[in-house]
């Protein structure tokens, strides 16, 4: 593993991976301690205090992403496989077991062999530039700039590189930081660079308040920084997303990542058929493609969910159970894995087991103001309004990149609590034409204000793109929200028959 290409770059990762493994072979596993790695491979001295210098658990992050490269391109085939658990410094050492992959569509085409590594964008954080004289509120940038890159390591789209690469190295996109000390005041300035031109493509400027203290301060900026940059849909996938449309280059698997993210912005039911042909037939050349499989749950589960494909295919779920299990089972580490876990257990209606594959989530990246978000929206679609909507005033307030559906979810709070002006703004927020949620919210603040023509045609349209709406709509509203209570209501409101009557009779009125 070493010797490959993925570690004859990296030799202080190439020698942490050594020592772990080796100290586990030789039965010394109680000396892989963060002390201990930090003195033996890391070369700190021995008033070394991990508590303070989160050294370790930054070089363990990068070793976890760059075992998955190595196992997801040069090691494709090897029949050991070697990984390092979070929690602990420990290795897991196994035999490779290869289970059948999704079946692909029958007349997927097979081109070569894909590329090595995982294909995701590579983020060199620079070291951090101090000018001026610090007075009360001291931020140590090298501290600072070590919690930032733990904090974007929990991000599954991006490879991070914690110090500078050599000068042959290579990045995609570089974070620079500067903390000034000016007078009284403190200022932090981060800017995030294109590798490829030394374009800036993004920066942000922050001034520290005494009150928040060294902690808080760090933490806030971590907060707008992190949840900027690297969140799905934030600013590193949006420039990516222009650029692999525009030249179709780079990896496939995260090609068909961007892609199939892009079939959840159109709400297209031909985007989300190529959006899962190109999975699958991915996932057949990788069957350790664990992204793959977690988007392909969701893909599953929003397909069955919505109407795309057979309305009657009462196994969609269970396939969508399958494919995000997978996920986790190849990458147990991974926020998104179990995000998208807890949105395929919502759909299924298990309420209890979603929520902890929720908080799970949220354990494994607290720093994903989406996975909140999405937590509280379907909490509050499972019927408990008043703790989804802490959540989701929580998540806003940091003023992060959120997914338009977000706002559904906060219209639909304040709706339901009659806070119509609230409900009316995030109703206008929604300017898709096919999203579902975008035209339920329009019909339903249409026919509060007085407007029944504009509501019956956007029911009406609801019914022309989603024919399952028209045929049985207290079925396809229990597919979207789980509390008969709040679906009762929303079907009474969009002017649909009320439940109590018969079957045939209900038609949009």
């Amino acid at each position: 593993m070493i010797a490959s290409s993925v570690f004859c770059d990296s030799p202080q990762l190439a020698s942490f991976l050594r020592f772990v493994v080796e100290a586990l072979l030789n039965g010394k596993a109680e000396r892989l301690k963060g002390y201990t790695i930090a003195i033996e491979v890391l070369r700190r001295d021995t008033s070394f205090d991990p508590q303070i210098d989160p050294i370790v658990r930054v070089e363990a992050t990068r070793l976890r992403r760059a075992i998955e490269r190595y196992y997801a391109g040069p090691g494709a085939h090897d029949a050991v496989m070697i990984a390092l658990p979070r929690g602990g410094y420990a290795p897991r050492i196994s035999w490779r077991t290869r289970e059948p992959a999704l079946t692909p569509a029958a007349n997927s085409a097979q081109p070569d062999a894909l590329a090595s590594g995982n294909g995701l964008p590579t983020l060199s954080v620079a070291s951090f530039v101090v000018t001026g004289m610090p007075g009360d509120l001291a931020i140590d940038g090298e501290t600072l700039r070590g919690r930032m890159c733990e904090a974007f390591a929990l991000f599954d789209m991006i490879n991070v590189i914690g110090t500078a690469p050599a000068a042959n190295g290579r990045y995609d996109y570089r974070l620079d930081g500067t903390i000034e000390y000016r007078d009284h005041d403190v200022f932090l300035r981060f800017r995030l660079v294109s590798g490829s031109d030394e374009t800036v493509i993004w920066s942000r400027s922050l001034e520290a308040r005494p009150q928040d203290g060294v902690a808080g301060t760090e933490r806030g900026a971590i907060l707008e920084v992190v949840t900027s940059v690297a969140q799905r849909f934030g600013i590193i996938w949006s420039h990516d997303r222009l650029r692999q449309f525009a030249d179709e280059i780079g990896n496939s698997r995260y090609r068909a990542l961007i892609h199939a993210g892009e079939a959840f912005r159109l709400f297209d039911e031909e985007a989300f058929a190529r959006a899962r042909k190109e999975l699958l037939r991915l996932i057949a050349l990788d069957p350790g493609f664990a992204a793959g499989y977690s988007y392909l749950g969701i893909i599953y589960a929003t397909a069955y969910v919505h109407g795309f494909g057979d309305p009657e295919d009462r196994f969609a779920l269970d396939r969508a159970l399958k494919a995000a299990r997978r996920g986790i089972e190849l990458k147990p580490h991974s926020a998104f894995a179990y995000h998208v876990l807890f949105v395929v257990l919502f759909f299924r209606a298990e309420t209890a087991a979603a929520i902890a594959a929720a908080e799970k989530a949220i354990e494994l990246n607290p720093f994903d103001m989406s996975i909140r978000a999405d937590y509280g929206g379907r909490l509050i679609f499972a019927g408990q309004l008043e703790g989804g909507m802490e959540i989701l005033r929580d998540t806003v307030a940091f003023g992060a990149v959120l997914p338009s559906w977000t706002h559904f979810y906060l219209f639909l709070g304040h709706y339901l609590r009659g806070e119509y002006s609230a409900a009316r703004f995030h109703a206008g927020q929604m300017t898709s034409t096919t999203h579902i949620y975008g035209q339920l919210a329009r019909a339903l603040m249409a026919r509060l204000d007085g407007r029944p023509d504009q509501a019956r045609l956007t029911v009406e349209a609801i019914a022309r793109a989603y024919p399952g709406w028209d045929r049985d709509p207290v079925r396809e509203i229990g597919k979207l929200i789980f509390a008969p209570a709040i679906a009762d209501r929303l079907l009474h409101d969009l002017g649909f028959a009320s439940p109590e009557e018969p079957q045939d009779a209900r038609t949009m009125h």
